[in-house]
């Protein structure tokens, strides 16, 4: 059914100085004309009764009475007209200056689409007066691209009387530039009968300058401005979208170590890092490429119209700006990062191009960070592979999976097995005996090797009670663990350290405890607080690998160190003289000025071992003595404390140090015996 709605009339009051229009005098009088009428009856009324009032009394009475009801009720209704008009008009008037002083421009619009009444505020809106609108096609005020909203807002309006419809446009201000506005309109009457629109319009600027902040928030990192992880996937599938096949790359860059940047210095010098490393990354990059954050020191970034050489030359470019040192909190700070370069293949989509650039700058940080990798289709099946294997090896700690093998730790002048160093082995339910370099790295990495290191600690201490027991006295055995740089910076690892000597009821002096140069220089001041406290509990405490890392002798100052064991790099080449067998002396020689006992690693074959007493090394350990042996082949062993030079010629593979990281322990050296030299056996 058709609406029949009269369009409402709006008091004219609302867009013009506060008088009477013809429209409201007519509609006075048209209310007054019945109440003039019932006059003239009073009057008439009044009359007759003057007229008949001497022949008919009664008649002229009743007249009389009747004339003065209906003047009376003249009079009252007279009154509540005034009221009524005066009620009115303080009505518009209070409407009128809520229009006049309101903060929103309000427009009425006639049947031809011009502008009919501005409110003052245009002023203080758009910056000009209503002069500028007066008369003008509200089209023509809007933005070339909202005409058409304009338009449709008008006609909306026009067709549903009474009801409010909005749209949102940009409003042309006096000097020109565009203003964003929300209108609302509503149908109304103007002037006499002509219909017209009513149009409240709002200032949007705050509201978008919001939502654009919004907006900026949601697809930006907070503290470098950068792209995040939402905008870069977004602009990456554009990318892609845009190009079919190639021309496009994707480098994820991972800043290395930098945690210890945060650890050291503190989070707001980690930030400053962070925001000095977004500026760099935007300095390298062309306009058209795209920078991200994706989270805490990982970044991206998206190469538009790049080929391999393009982004591998990129790639470079980011490598050496952030290796220039960064100035923070006063002191210069280092920083590399390892990159992996990802290029557009037929075929690829948005989550297999960033996973490749994820693989490759997983493999750049495994083959010794600082550097750029570019993906290769083998990179993903070692990624499976890695992440097979670590699942395996989550369920193989569950399930008790490891053993250890201890390989004997001897005096060189007498063949006396003084200690053992302890080293893990996965016993593997389908692979068998897995060495350790194929699983101690990724323990490290995943932080498994605190659950297994802890295991081994403990394990150890209860093997060492048993060798102890079997011996039945004599000189004290001893027994090396080794600690990895994650356990060493737990705050409990002197509690879990006297916890496994407690346990075991071993003596904490017959435990040695060692280090690498890499792990002390991980975290310089933890490591160092915390091998002073598992010292005090009176467990010793070996420098590994040395020669091999840092090599800086200032390390057995700074840290607390009893043992120190030569690198087999030195061993292996000791016996021909030269460069080695002079640092080996050097060596050998600070340590016997600075009371700490030596130990050879990696002794293989007679020559090594004759020289290396010849230097006077006093304890080592190696294949040409024994390989790792099982617990139970320890029993013979332990018989004689002596191992002959035949010991490690069982055929075996020569173990080039594999297992001495980590979860697997390592025995250093001990005090010197005073027993005599004996008859060398062989050990099985």
């Amino acid at each position: 059914m058709p609406d029949t709605h009269t369009p409402e009339r709006v008091p004219h009051s609302v867009w013009a100085r506060p008088r009477f229009h013809p429209r409201q005098v007519r509609g006075l009088g048209r209310r007054i004309a019945p109440k003039l009428d019932l006059l003239v009856l009073a009057a008439t009324l009044a009359v007759l009764a003057l007229s008949v009032g001497a022949h008919y009394p009664a008649v002229a009475a009743v007249a009389v009475v009747l004339a003065g009801l209906v003047v009376v009720r003249q009079l009252v209704t007279v009154r509540q007209v005034v009221e009524i008009d005066r009620a009115r008009r303080k009505s518009e008037a209070r409407f009128g200056w809520l229009v006049m002083n309101s903060s929103d421009l309000i427009m009425a619009v006639d049947a031809s689409r011009r502008i009919d009444y501005v409110s003052p505020s245009v002023e203080r809106l758009l910056g000009s007066d209503d002069g500028r609108l007066l008369g003008a096609r509200l089209t023509d005020l809007a933005h070339p691209e909202d005409a058409g909203a304009i338009e449709g807002l008008l006609d909306r309006a026009a067709r549903s009387p009474g009801e409010r419809v909005s749209v949102e446009w940009r409003l042309r201000q006096g000097d020109g530039t565009w203003l964003p506005v929300e209108t609302v309109a509503t149908s109304g009457v103007l002037d006499g009968d002509a219909p017209g629109v009513v149009l409240n319009t709002r200032d949007l600027q705050e509201r978008k300058a919001l939502e654009q902040k919004l907006t900026f928030q949601a697809f930006h990192d907070p503290l470098t401005r950068l792209a995040n992880r939402s905008l870069f996937r977004e602009r990456v599938e554009h990318a892609l979208e845009r190009r079919q096949s190639g021309d496009a790359a994707v480098l994820f860059i991972d800043l290395d170590n930098f945690k210890t940047i945060n650890d050291s210095l503190g989070h707001a010098a980690g930030d400053h890092v962070l925001v000095e490393t977004a500026h760099r990354l935007r300095s390298t990059l062309r306009a058209e490429d795209t920078a991200a954050r994706l989270g805490g020191d990982e970044f991206a970034v998206l190469l538009e119209d790049a080929d391999v050489t393009t982004s591998a030359r990129i790639a470079e470019r980011i490598r050496s700006t952030l290796g220039v040192p960064f100035w923070v909190m006063g002191q210069e700070v280092y920083i590399s990062a390892s990159i992996g370069i990802a290029t557009r293949e037929p075929g690829d989509t948005t989550t297999e191009l960033l996973r490749n650039a994820d693989v490759a700058m997983y493999t750049a940080k495994t083959k010794g960070k600082a550097r750029f990798e570019i993906f290769e289709a083998r990179m993903h099946d070692e990624v499976v592979a890695r992440l097979g294997l670590e699942a395996e090896l989550r369920r193989a700690i569950d399930r008790r999976e490891f053993v250890i093998h201890y390989q004997p730790i001897v005096k060189l002048e007498t063949g006396e097995v003084i200690g053992a160093e302890a080293l893990v082995r996965w016993q593997h339910p389908t692979r068998g005996l897995v060495p350790p370099m194929e699983f101690i790295p990724l323990a490290e990495e995943t932080g498994l090797i605190v659950p297994l290191g802890g295991w081994i600690l403990r394990q150890a201490c209860r093997q060492l009670a048993e060798w102890q027991r079997l011996r039945g006295g004599g000189e004290p055995f001893v027994m090396n663990v080794n600690l990895s740089s994650r356990q060493l910076v737990r705050d409990a690892i002197a509690d879990e350290v006297a916890a496994a000597v407690d346990e075991s009821g071993i003596r904490a002096s017959w435990l040695v405890l060692e280090v690498t140069e890499t792990v002390l220089m991980a975290d310089p001041v933890v490591a160092a607080t915390a091998l002073g406290h598992i010292r005090d509990l009176g467990v010793r405490v070996a420098l590994d690998d040395f020669g091999s890392g840092y090599s800086s002798l200032s390390h057995l100052r700074r840290f607390p160190i009893d043992i120190v064991k030569i690198d087999k790099s030195f061993a292996d080449d000791v016996a021909t003289g030269g460069v080695e067998s002079a640092i080996a002396r050097s060596i050998i020689d600070l340590g016997r000025a600075m009371q700490i006992d030596t130990v050879a690693e990696g002794i293989e074959v007679d020559e090594q071992a004759e020289m290396l007493r010849s230097l006077g090394c006093e304890f080592g350990q190696g294949f040409y003595f024994a390989k790792p042996l099982e617990p139970a082949a320890w029993e013979e062993l332990l018989q004689t404390d002596v191992i002959g030079e035949a010991g490690g010629a069982d055929g075996g593979p020569v173990d080039h140090g594999a297992g001495k990281r980590g979860a697997s322990s390592r025995g250093a050296g001990s005090r010197p015996s005073d027993t005599k030299r004996r008859n060398r056996r062989a050990a099985a």
